[in-house]
């Protein structure tokens, strides 16, 4: 906001603010857009984990008659991957990490869990992914 990029829109009435970003912010998104879409690709490539999960995760949306909820993806990708990282998760989806988190929190609630419980159990799988072995594939599932 201070380097001319938007501003923020407090109205009465809001619950939340309202960021508006200048057309010099929108130029420059539309410059770095391109490189960050590359960025991301290379990460997802890069990771046997990733590619693995986002292939299983793809072959599973095609058997369903209507896409999947973002909300559903990260359970999905819980369910059948649960070695993965929510930042992993995130590249899978390409959804920011926080947004996982959150839906990982209300899947916790939902299921009357604590969140801190299932990342407990989570910490049991390899952290590395050259220790994953049989967690890279995924569980099967009835389509």
């Amino acid at each position: 906001m201070k380097l001319g990029y938007g501003h923020r829109i407090e109205g009465k009435g809001r619950k939340h603010p309202f960021d508006v970003l200048s057309p010099m912010a929108q130029s420059l998104i539309g410059e770095q857009w391109e490189q960050a879409c590359r960025e991301l690709e290379l990460e997802r490539s890069a990771s046997p984990a990733i590619a693995n999960a986002g292939h299983a995760l793809a072959e599973f949306i095609k058997t369903r008659r209507q896409p999947l909820e973002t909300q559903q993806q990260v359970s999905w990708l819980l369910d059948h991957f649960p070695c993965l990282t929510l930042s992993q998760i995130a590249v899978v989806i390409g959804v920011s990490r926080p947004q996982v988190s959150r839906y990982v929190a209300q899947r916790a609630k939902d299921r009357g869990e604590k969140a801190a419980v299932w990342e407990q159990t989570r910490s049991t799988y390899p952290s590395h992914p050259g220790d994953l072995g049989l967690f890279l594939q995924p569980t099967k599932f009835k389509g």
